[in-house]
């Protein structure tokens, strides 16, 4: 957890590159690719259990529902693909760490960087999901816990306003950072509005973070139950 942890806050600072600045940004990106190795070494045992038998080293399943099993194979599997793609076309259009490697052309034309960013933002919804469908093993802890100390209708009560706020607060952020044309693969950087804060975008993509994946979690929990 303390890994994943880190990995989460090295996302934001990586997709902050305004602040950054390039050289950092590419580091800090080259950084995350291992410590998802590492996440993925952590976890093999998942690894081997859905892949195992195409590498001769299958391990036996718990038994879980097979379609909450099928979801989180496929979350997996997207947030993978994505990632890959990011670091990808990330590396095509490197200005510093990788521009030695790379033609020319490439890191002139900024297509190249608005294919990096889109997939970046394929990547970062996924990621939301990801952490939407596991957040269980924190959320429900946090839940449980405030429940013995405050009485459970200020619990509900504060949960679903605070998410009221934030689903509100999400849908500004989606039309303020353009975030539709981000995805649609038609914009080289997330759109900045003249003289915000510096600080502002990394809070609004932490807040849609949350939302997405605060939704999903609320979704699993009741498609698939609390177990």
């Amino acid at each position: 957890m303390r890994l994943d942890a880190v990995l989460l806050l090295l996302f934001f600072v990586v997709m902050y590159d305004r602040l950054t600045q390039n050289p950092l940004h590419e580091m800090l990106g080259t950084a995350s690719l291992l410590i998802v190795c590492t996440h993925l070494l952590v976890n093999r045992t998942w690894l081997q259990q859905h892949f195992g038998t195409w590498f001769g080293m299958e391990v036996k399943r718990p038994r879980r529902p097979k379609a909450k099993s099928r979801v989180g194979t496929i979350s997996n599997i997207v947030l993978f693909a994505t990632f890959a793609a990011s670091f990808i076309s990330g590396v095509m259009c490197s200005q510093t760490l990788f521009a030695s490697v790379t033609p020319q052309v490439w890191r002139m034309d900024l297509s190249y960087r608005t294919i990096h960013v889109s997939l970046s933002m394929w990547f970062f919804l996924a990621a939301a999901v990801h952490v939407g469908l596991h957040a269980r093993l924190v959320l429900d802890k946090w839940e449980t816990s405030l429940k013995t100390r405050v009485p459970g209708w200020v619990v509900i009560f504060g949960k679903y306003g605070i998410l009221a706020i934030l689903i509100v607060l999400s849908v500004q952020i989606w039309v303020r950072r353009d975030f539709a044309f981000l995805l649609m693969c038609e914009m080289s950087y997330i759109t900045v509005e003249r003289n915000e804060l510096f600080f502002a975008m990394p809070v609004d993509l932490a807040i849609f973070f949350c939302v997405v994946a605060v939704a999903v979690h609320a979704l699993a929990k009741i498609i698939f139950g609390r177990n």
